[in-house]
């Protein structure tokens, strides 16, 4: 039989004493929730019962062990799947046959010639212009009114009497008057020129007096350009 010693004897006194004062109490202590602590993919749980508790130290390094040992394997799957992605292309080079290289052509020692035109090409008639009307013809009666009425009322306005100064007048009046064209035979333009003209005196003598005043205060006879 193992002899006590009387450091055993303290501990055990000491526990019993402790137990005993609990029950007499009738407290019933709640042990601790134990501490989660993430690690990767695997959860190691860290016992709060005091520093240096045996069982949580051996199962935090069990855990260890296992995320070393997980870690350890997806690196050899990793590095044997790159090695099998090299040989896989090493093997598809190899089997890919050399494009044969093209050797440059010769250069030509000289441009080809253009081919001469052809002798005697036949150029393209000129198509011939049309015949007269059978002695019709037509007329922008507003245009002719416009002429023959211009040069009056230019002399009456004291305006300049020179072809520019005519030529602006008319242009302008005829850009402010619709145009009516006619279709008549060449003897039959007089008796029109007099209907349009009894027709459409008052707005044909308006557009003429205003052209007339426009070209009398900014003349361009003297210019270049139009």
């Amino acid at each position: 039989m193992t002899r006590k010693t009387n450091k055993t004897d303290h501990v055990l006194s000491i526990l019993t004493g402790a137990e005993g004062e609990t029950l007499e109490n009738g407290e019933k202590k709640e042990p601790e929730a134990p501490s989660v602590k993430h690690q990767g993919n695997v959860h190691v749980v860290m016992a709060t019962g005091g520093n240096g508790d045996p069982v949580a130290e051996t199962v935090k390094e069990k855990l260890q062990s296992e995320l070393e040992q997980q870690e350890e394997k997806e690196r050899r799957e990793e590095a044997a799947r790159e090695e099998a992605a090299r040989q896989e292309a090493a093997r598809l080079a190899a089997a890919e046959p050399e494009q044969p290289v093209a050797e440059p052509a010769p250069e030509q020692e000289s441009a080809a010639a253009p081919e001469p035109a052809q002798a005697g090409a036949e150029t393209p008639e000129a198509e011939p212009e049309p015949d007269e009307m059978e002695g019709y013809v037509f007329y922008n009666i507003m245009e002719k009114i416009v002429q023959d009425k211009a040069m009056k009322y230019m002399k009456q306005f004291g305006n300049c009497t020179c072809k520019r100064c005519e030529a602006d007048t008319i242009a302008l009046a005829l850009s402010m008057l619709p145009p009516k064209y006619v279709v008549v035979k060449k003897d039959s333009v007089s008796p029109l020129l007099n209907f349009y003209e009894d027709h459409y005196a008052g707005q044909i003598i308006v557009e003429i007096t205003k052209a007339c005043i426009t070209v009398n205060r900014n003349p361009r006879h003297n210019r270049e350009w139009i």
